[in-house]
């Protein structure tokens, strides 16, 4: 994330503090804007009914070290869930949220608070100090931003409310001034002609403003770079008298790279780390900044679709059922998913990835449904996760075969039904439906052991093929019967057993 030049930082804290107009015209009554940046590589949360805040103290007094002999400001917040309140009995004002939802600041986000108001003293300065105390995340930590106090001559004072965009963004140039009569501003790259500057200043790419009110006379005007090719625009303010005497001061609008701040789960933007299940849902949230236009590409989508820049609310994606859809065949599925975000704008485009690890897909159960008499029919399956795809049945000759393809191309197949007398299967378990004490019974086939948990109860050798237990669960249980061919290979079958 870059570094936005401040007025006045502190190493500790974690957010940065600056307040425009960083100079101000003594014996006026002027504006302030406080704004809090995260320009962190982390996400700032502000908690309701907590002491997370942040507290604005400005100096009081009449000598060159104090803003106004009497701190009594109007604040108003320019940023939404945000709000400024005095300290009683203080000089400060503590900045907070404004509701009873937490408020996030994503890496490169601010707050912005506007203080009216404010009477400054009669004596110039140029060490006024702002200070400010950070409470967040557990600890305490002080920043100061300075200001100056100049004296009641002619004289420009000028900044950025955004000194860095993205390709094609506009920000907003203010400027408060003491002595003139109009103020240029230039080079505009339209290069037109105002017809409202006087006769010298008419000239390609300079605007002309009258200077109106009491000083500090305020004016504004919207500003973009220049020249998409170039880095930095600088743009020129310059007061003058009816006289001929003038000021200026530069300022210089910044045109920054595509970066993205943020890509990971919502609503902690955190990367994932352990595997998710095959048909897990998961919110994908990110956040830019300076960016043009914002590209995902999901496993399926090797090209990519345009999306938000800061979508508002997540974007919900299955990375297990993406990674099925996005393979050549069910054999091939792949054991991750890949998402890139790509941000195109200024110079090189950003791009970030986020790869999900896919747990194994299992299969609970393949056996017969109904029993009537000696016959089994109705063959019934269900798969971990539900909803899996990869499943392939075979019912035209027994035994009847289920085949399950999982991520990183794994294969589990089962038999079901005679035919068969090698691999294990559990061809019937059911429980009887009476309340209470249940009798669970069973039926396989190939089997050299079986074991049924909870409780890892070992079948009896005469009970292995067809057989029956009782139990009687005091909550809905999963019984499963785990059985062994002689093989070594193994087969499981699960029963859960509701209870009301």
């Amino acid at each position: 994330m870059p570094t936005i030049p401040m007025t006045a930082t502190d190493t500790a804290a974690l957010l940065t503090y600056t307040i425009q107009p960083n100079a101000v015209f003594v014996g006026t009554t002027d504006s302030l804007t406080f704004e809090l940046r995260n320009d962190g590589a982390a996400p700032v949360a502000f908690r309701p009914g907590t002491v997370d805040r942040v507290t604005v103290t400005f100096p009081a007094g009449e000598g060159a070290d104090a803003l106004s002999r009497v701190v009594d400001y109007t604040p108003a917040s320019l940023t939404e869930g945000f709000k400024a309140t005095r300290v009683e009995g203080t000089d400060g004002y503590a900045v907070r949220v404004s509701g009873f939802d937490p408020q996030t600041l994503a890496p490169g986000q601010a707050v912005r608070i506007r203080f009216d108001g404010v009477k400054v003293n009669a004596v110039p300065g140029n060490d006024v100090r702002v200070a400010v105390e950070e409470r967040l995340k557990g600890q305490v930590a002080p920043a100061v931003v300075k200001l100056a106090k100049l004296p009641q001559k002619l004289k420009v004072v000028a900044w950025l409310e955004q000194p860095v965009v993205g390709l094609g963004e506009q920000t907003r140039l203010h400027w408060t001034s003491y002595g003139g009569t109009r103020v240029v501003v230039f080079p505009f790259a339209d290069n037109v002609v105002d017809r409202n500057c006087p006769t010298g200043d008419q000239k390609p790419g300079y605007r002309c403003f009258r200077v109106v009110g009491e000083p500090p006379s305020p004016g504004e005007t919207m500003v973009a770079p220049g020249d998409p090719a170039r880095a930095q625009w600088r743009y020129t303010v310059r007061v003058l008298t009816d006289t001929g005497e003038k000021d200026e001061v530069e300022v210089t609008l910044t045109q920054h790279a595509p970066a993205i701040t943020g890509f990971g789960r919502a609503p902690g933007l955190e990367p994932p780390t352990d595997p998710i299940g095959a048909m897990d849902e998961v919110p994908l949230q990110w956040t830019t900044a300076y960016g043009r236009r914002a590209y995902l590409q999901t496993p399926p989508d090797s090209a990519g679709t345009q999306v938000q820049l800061n979508p508002a609310a997540p974007r919900p994606v299955k990375p297990g059922y993406d990674a099925y859809r996005a393979a050549p065949d069910v054999r091939r599925i792949p054991a991750t998913a890949e998402y890139v975000l790509r941000v195109s704008g200024f110079d090189q485009p950003a791009e970030a990835r986020l790869q999900f690890a896919l747990k194994p897909v299992r299969v609970l159960y393949y056996r017969f449904s109904k029993l009537d008499g000696e016959t089994l029919s109705d063959p019934v399956w269900e798969i971990d996760p539900r909803g899996w795809l990869a499943v392939e049945e075979i019912r035209s000759t027994p035994p009847f075969t289920l085949t399950v393809y999982g991520p990183g191309g794994t294969k589990q197949v089962l038999y079901l039904g005679p035919g068969d007398t090698v691999h294990p299967q559990v061809q019937y378990f059911a429980a009887t439906p009476a309340p209470g004490k249940k009798t669970l019974r069973w039926i396989t086939a190939n089997l050299t052991a079986l074991r049924l948990d909870p409780g890892g109860y070992v079948v009896p050798d005469a009970q292995r093929a067809r057989g029956s237990y009782e139990v009687t669960p005091a909550q809905t249980t999963d019984y499963v019967l785990t059985g062994t061919a002689a093989s070594g290979e193994t087969v499981t079958s699960t029963l859960r057993v509701a209870v009301p």
